[in-house]
């Protein structure tokens, strides 16, 4: 392993070895290295010395336990945009796009330039962001229960130069915001008790409060539609990331309590099911 090409191989190999995807080894020797990934393919043949190579294997054995990558390198990207991350907060999935790019249409298509957005269970305060930056005149209140989480996400908003139009609130659901909202979004926890029992060891490192949606997964859900009569406009939109095997109660649920909402599940490209929507 005398040089980038031969340290990316040995590290290759190795992810290989236990079913982890190859380009994580680019991704984790240029964290530790510090190179953009121009840098990285024109300077395959740069020397690697001891020192380094050291650095390499260290991070290499975190993720061969099961550490995840984002946790590593303390990064993720979502919806195109960076995000700090650490294991105070779930990592952003891709799923969650689809949630995102659904909202961000509705707010350009449906409501005012001055509208108000509730994040509920924000985390890293990837949706808030995203949200915030692809429509540019609309506010957010993103909560959050952890006060460790919300520390991540002050650091996202105000790296996103978003500290003017994202207020953080601490507290549990929609408690915590001020008053009633345009459009609320929610990726709450959804893993039933027998789902937690089966998950990766990565994902077992994520925070339980972030995943554990109690016995059918939907304690959570379900709540946040109930406190939703509270909180949301007339007229307003509610969206709610769920399993696709969780739709139908979801649905059921909502039509209880909004007997003339229009519901219409979010599918991503492949049809599969990934939230639902309700117009109010």
């Amino acid at each position: 392993m005398d040089n980038i090409r031969s340290l990316w191989a040995f590290v290759r190999s190795s992810l290989i070895a236990v079913n982890i995807d190859e380009i994580e080894a680019e991704i984790l020797i240029r964290f530790v290295i510090n190179m953009s990934r121009t840098d990285f393919y024109t300077n395959l043949d740069y020397p690697i010395n001891s020192s380094l190579r050291d650095r390499v294997t260290y991070y290499l054995e975190k993720r061969l336990a099961g550490e995840p990558l984002s946790y590593i390198t303390e990064e993720r990207e979502f919806y195109g945009l960076n995000f700090r991350v650490n294991p105070n907060v779930l990592i952003p999935r891709s799923e969650t796009e689809d949630l995102v790019e659904f909202a961000i249409r509705i707010l350009q298509q449906k409501y005012q330039i001055d509208s108000l957005v509730a994040d509920i269970g924000t985390g890293t305060g990837a949706i808030a962001v995203s949200i915030a930056t692809f429509c540019s005149q609309i506010t957010v209140f993103a909560t959050d229960i952890s006060s460790s989480a919300l520390q991540i996400a002050k650091h996202n908003i105000t790296s996103h130069n978003l500290q003017d139009r994202i207020f953080l609130k601490c507290g549990d659901l929609l408690n915590a915001i001020p008053g009633k909202v345009d459009l609320i979004i929610a990726n709450l926890p959804y893993l039933t008790k027998s789902d937690l029992d089966k998950v990766s060891i990565e994902v077992q490192k994520e925070p339980r409060v972030a995943l554990d949606g109690g016995m059918d997964g939907l304690d959570l859900i379900l709540n946040t539609i109930l406190q939703s009569q509270d909180y949301l406009k007339p007229n307003g939109c509610l969206i709610l990331e769920i399993a696709p095997n969780q739709i139908q109660k979801v649905s059921k649920y909502i039509a209880e309590i909004y007997d003339t909402a229009e519901i219409i599940p979010i599918s991503d490209s492949n049809q599969i099911i990934r939230g639902v929507s309700a117009f109010i």
